[in-house]
């Protein structure tokens, strides 16, 4: 998997999982019920992680200095990352989760 094709594939599932959101006015919307990811399976059910991991030769979690998206925090799940707040935030209703979904969607390249 190229650089290129995870970030738009990132984009594309970001924005699907916003959608779903809004779409079925509910809370609950997973990565893994995106038909493409269902089928693909990628690592941590996330095409960053997938091609991220490409480049960990060592099997640690190393594979994370290697995500291609700024997160605007050290990683994806450390605090002030909008995926640190959407996972955490169980107080969020459908509509704020879709528009931290569209956050992630967008995030600038590293």
């Amino acid at each position: 998997m190229t650089r290129e094709e995870a970030i738009k594939k990132h984009r594309e599932l970001w924005h699907w999982v916003a959608n779903e959101h809004r779409k079925r006015k509910r809370c609950e919307v997973h990565r893994n019920e995106n038909p493409d990811v269902a089928k693909e399976k990628p690592f941590n059910d996330c095409w960053l992680c997938e091609y991220a991991r490409q480049f960990d030769k060592v099997g640690s979690d190393g594979y994370c200095n290697n995500c291609p998206i700024n997160w605007g925090s050290e990683t994806c799940l450390r605090d002030g990352s909008p995926y640190a707040e959407l996972a955490l935030g169980f107080h969020l209703d459908y509509e704020e989760r879709a528009n931290l979904a569209d956050t992630i969607a967008e995030l600038p390249e590293r």
